[in-house]
Formats: structure tokens, C-alpha cells, sequence
């Protein structure tokens, strides 16, 4: 039987489990045995504080309010699941919480949750952090991983693009790894990132303070310290549905929503402060192609993409949102340019050329390629075929996580999942990849050592970006 619960990504971020998958999945959950009369209601609750019960006829979860928030059985998932608060609960793909700005479930393959009793645990740190001297001509990246077999930790490698090479990691100190504490060892949607202070951004809101309006809190970490810093973000409330760094503008971009509008922020990374880029009517239902336009898939030059469906619970009418930001904002819809053969993208990126760059899930086997796609002219071409590049893959499941994307100069780069041939998983590894957009040059390695001993799927990726300094040469 197979349950889903999650607390991220999610991996894309995201918290979920399943009977068969306690040595696959970084994740804040575990199915356990339970005296059957343990309810929600019952003399001892079986959740925590920081816990939200969340019960169907079937059994009962606790979802970890930091992260999640319970949805109740629908479609063919017959169980309740704990989705992370930057997912919609859905009918559709592997575990029914679908993220509107990153369709990495490759939408059309669904599972079906049936039982469960489930409690959280927490974990054990896996590897001991190192550090090496990277080789003269390494072209470093940084990449963040929940790491482990049921970890807390949240940890940065510095990684040679061009080879796989780890020359360091370390476990991440400070508010960000008590931030980590709260979501019990779960992963996390992906952090954005600042290239010219190399370093990962994000906020969320504290859902261990007193709501209904939870605080929000700005967050940088610095992968070649481990440490991290955070403070209270001022001029903004709301949960942050979309986040992402627009490079041309040099802003942290936020969006969060009301019932009724989506707003946006550009957040100071310094100070908190952040200041209103306006915001768009979201209309009343999903017959709106403006009703997720707070969650976003890319920012530049002022506008927030989104790359997904209008339709996020049913998984239907696949396109682009593009919500130009200001005093004025508006919200276009368009169909997507989709290279042939390949669905939607599940990264979303500039491309130096104009329009953009992602990787794109190859239809009917899932393998991921690069693209370049501009939704305004309908045109999209394969950039580069990939070798065994794929989203992370959980046991009995389906698609499972996050993978990550970045473009410096002409050279685009990618961490994605090769997958093994041993049984449960133990065999698929994180794999960098970099394309050189003008040659279509492709160099491809496994990082080496990986980020888990127990597969890629015990490692959950939480960022990805490569330095401003750094000039990639494929």
C-alpha cells in the first residue's frame, strides 16, 4: 500500500513516503503500525504541537505545519495526504499535490494512496562534511541537498560542472538549519539564487508563530561556509507562493495571494524590506488563466513566468502566464512552444539568445533534454539530447522531486537524476550536465561522491546556481 505525506518539491521539495520506500526518500514521514482505536479525537492525539491531524477512513497522517497542510481524499487518491502549502492538491501525477509553477510529475502518470497511519520521525546525519582544494581549471557550482536516510540536515556541495567533482560539503549552520528543525528532516522546494553574492535566497512564513497572519522570514545561505543568516521580512504578508531571483533586475521576487489578487514583492536581501510590484486580479476559479499567477517558474527583467497548467487540479490546459510587474501589472496567457516530442518544461530559464532555456521531459519515457522555446513567436528546437537524465524517481511511485537549471554566459547547466539498474533505487545518481547554447557541446558526469550512499532519491536537491565570477567552458 502506498501513502503519500509530505511536510517540499520538493523532494520538488517535497515531504512524501510510501510502505516500500523507508531507505529511498529524504522525507519527513514514515508509515508505522498504530493501535487501530488511535484517532484524531481520540483520549492521546497522535500529533504533535506543531502538528495538524489529518484523517480519512482509512487511517490518519500528521502533517508538519511548517510545511504542509492536509487535503482531503479526491480522484483516485483515497487517502488524505499532507501537500506542502506551495502545492495544490490535485487528482493527478504520482502523489495528487501538484506544484502550479513546476510540472515535474509529468503529469499523466497517478498513484493511488490507500491506507496508512503515518507519523513523522527524524533522522540521522549520513556523511561527514570535507572540504579539498577543487582543481586549478574547476568551473565550480553549489547544489543543496537534504542528504541522508531520514535527515535533518540541509547541506551545500561545491561541485566541478565539467567533471562531477565534490570538493566540499558542508552542513548548513545557523537559522536556516533551525528553520530545517521545524520541517523534521523533510525537503524543500527549490531555494533560489543570487549569483553575484553566490549565494541561495528564500522566504517562507513562520507557521510555529501565532497566525492567522504568520511572519515572514528572509533566509541566505552561503554554501562555501554552511552558514546562513535570516531576518524578518517587512511591507509584505502572506504565504509565498512563488519565489525567484530576477538577475536583470537584481530583486528577490516574491508572490503571495489573497482569494482574490496575487501580489508581488521585491524583497531586500539585506534589510527584509520589501516593496509592492504591483498585483493582478486572480478571478474566482481556475477558468482564469490569472488565478496561479503568484506562483512562479522565472523572473526577469521584470516579469514572473509561470510554466504550467491553468487547470493545476486536473492537470489540463498545459501554457504560459506571463505577469509583467509594476503599478499597472497584467497577466497574459499563452499556449506553450513545446520542442517536438517533448512536454512541458520542468526548469525555466533565460536563454541569452531571447526566449528561454529548460530542460523538457521527452514524451512517453520521461528522459529530460534541453530546449529553447519562446512562447511569444510559437517557436522551440532541441538544444541538446541528454543521456539518461531524468527527475528523481521514486520506488513504486512515479516522479519525485526537483531537478535543478542554471545558465551563465552562453553555457547552460543542469543537475538531474541518472538512473541505476539495482533494485529499489540504490543505483540512480545525481549527474551535473553543462551545453555549451552556441556549439551544442554537451559534457556529462555523475557527482562523485554523491550527496547520499543509498541512491538519489535519499537525497532530495533544495538549490542549484553557479557564481557570477564563474565563466563555464564546455
Amino acid at each position: 500500500a502506498q501513502v503519500s505525506s509530505l511536510a517540499s518539491g520538493s523532494t520538488p521539495g517535497l515531504y512524501f513516503q510510501q510502505a516500500s520506500a523507508s531507505m529511498r526518500i529524504a522525507t519527513t514521514f514514515v508509515l508505522i503500525s498504530s493501535a487501530s482505536q488511535e484517532t484524531c479525537d481520540s483520549p492521546n492525539p497522535p500529533c504533535s504541537g506543531d502538528e495538524t491531524c489529518c484523517e480519512d477512513p482509512a487511517g490518519w497522517e500528521c502533517c508538519v505545519n511548517q510545511a504542509t497542510y492536509c487535503v482531503a481524499p479526491r480522484g483516485g487518491f483515497a487517502t488524505s495526504t499532507c501537500c506542502p502549502h506551495w502545492t495544490v492538491g490535485c487528482t493527478v501525477g504520482s502523489v495528487g499535490c501538484c506544484d502550479p509553477a513546476t510540472p515535474w510529475q509529468l503529469v499523466g502518470q497517478s498513484a493511488n494512496a490507500t491506507e496508512g497511519k503515518r507519523k513523522h520521525m527524524l533522522g540521522v546525519k549520513e556523511f561527514a562534511d570535507f572540504e579539498h582544494a577543487p582543481a586549478a581549471d574547476a568551473q565550480v557550482a553549489y547544489a543543496l541537498f537534504v542528504a541522508g536516510t531520514f535527515t535533518q540536515a540541509l547541506t551545500a556541495l561545491t561541485i566541478d560542472v565539467n567533471t562531477g567533482v565534490v570538493s566540499a560539503r558542508k552542513t548548513i549552520a545557523g537559522p536556516a538549519k533551525q528553520y530545517m528543525d521545524k520541517l523534521y528532516g523533510g525537503s524543500t522546494r527549490l531555494f533560489a539564487w543570487e549569483p553575484v553574492s553566490s549565494k541561495f535566497v528564500f522566504v517562507d512564513s513562520d507557521r510555529t508563530a501565532k497566525g492567522p497572519d504568520f511572519p515572514l522570514q528572509l533566509f541566505t545561505i552561503d554554501p562555501v561556509t554552511g552558514e546562513s543568516t535570516s531576518v524578518d521580512v517587512s511591507g509584505a504578508k502572506g504565504y509565498p507562493s512563488g519565489i525567484a531571483y530576477d538577475e536583470a533586475a537584481k530583486a528577490l521576487v516574491i508572490g503571495v495571494q489573497t482569494s482574490t489578487t496575487a501580489e508581488f514583492y521585491a524583497v531586500d536581501l539585506k534589510t527584509g524590506a520589501a516593496t509592492s510590484m504591483g498585483s493582478v486580479a486572480r478571478g474566482a476559479d481556475e477558468s482564469s488563466k490569472s488565478f496561479y499567477a503568484a506562483y512562479i517558474s522565472h523572473a526577469h527583467n521584470g516579469q514572473a513566468v509561470r510554466v504550467g497548467h491553468a487547470a493545476v487540479t486536473a492537470g489540463q490546459d498545459p501554457g504560459v502566464s506571463t505577469t509583467t510587474l509594476g503599478e499597472s501589472a497584467s497577466t497574459k496567457w499563452a499556449d506553450p512552444a513545446l520542442a517536438a516530442n517533448h512536454g512541458l518544461p520542468v526548469t525555466v530559464h533565460t536563454h541569452p539568445a531571447g526566449g528561454f532555456v529548460s530542460l523538457a521531459p521527452l514524451s512517453g519515457a520521461g528522459k529530460l533534454d534541453v530546449v529553447s522555446w519562446d512562447s511569444s513567436t510559437g517557436k522551440a528546437d532541441i538544444v541538446a539530447a541528454l543521456n539518461n537524465s531524468n527527475v528523481p524517481q521514486a520506488y513504486q511511485t512515479g516522479p519525485l522531486g526537483y531537478v535543478g537549471a542554471h545558465v551563465q554566459g552562453s553555457t547552460f547547466s543542469s543537475l538531474s537524476v541518472s538512473l541505476g539498474t539495482a533494485p529499489y533505487g540504490l543505483g540512480d545518481k545525481w549527474a551535473v550536465a553543462t551545453v555549451d547554447l552556441s556549439t551544442k557541446k554537451v559534457v556529462q558526469s555523475t557527482l562523485n561522491p554523491q550527496p547520499s550512499a543509498l541512491g538519489a532519491n535519499a537525497a532530495s536537491l533544495s538549490g542549484f546556481g553557479i557564481p557570477a565570477a564563474t565563466e563555464v567552458v564546455v
